[in-house]
């Protein structure tokens, strides 16, 4: 399943965010053609460090967070290389949003216009995880 999401996503990149929203329990991404929530872990990071997280001070994140939205998704990939369960959003200037479930059951939702389908993910389902490699 995550595989789908992926290649749909990538194929309506690159592009800027419509919105993007964290209230300090959910975070909200919507693309032109697709929207992604969840309520659980993230970690907006570069490729050599961590910025922030959404155990941070609700200021902080908040405030890195939103630097974020003027920038374009340029890729979308498996956030880990162990189990092909959650997402990373990569934007411009070698910046990434990770998720990560930290519960079994539908820890975000994906939802993707052209397919008319919103998957949940559901890391505890096989049916939900596809093979990294």
């Amino acid at each position: 399943m995550i595989k789908e999401i992926i290649s749909k996503i990538r194929k309506l990149l690159p592009s800027k965010l419509i919105k993007l929203d964290w209230n300090g329990s959910s975070l909200t991404l919507v693309g032109n053609g697709w929207s992604f929530s969840t309520d659980q872990p993230w970690r907006l990071t570069t490729n050599r460090f961590v910025i922030c997280g959404s155990e941070d001070d609700f200021e902080l994140a908040h405030s890195e967070i939103r630097k974020i939205s003027k920038l374009n998704v340029i890729d979308i990939d498996f956030q880990s290389k162990i189990i092909a369960s959650d997402l990373v959003f990569c934007f411009e200037k070698d910046c990434y949003l990770e998720v990560f479930s930290s519960s079994s059951v539908d820890p975000w939702t994906c939802n993707i216009k052209e397919s008319n389908v919103v998957y949940i993910g559901s890391p505890s389902d096989p049916a939900c995880v596809d093979p990294v490699i």
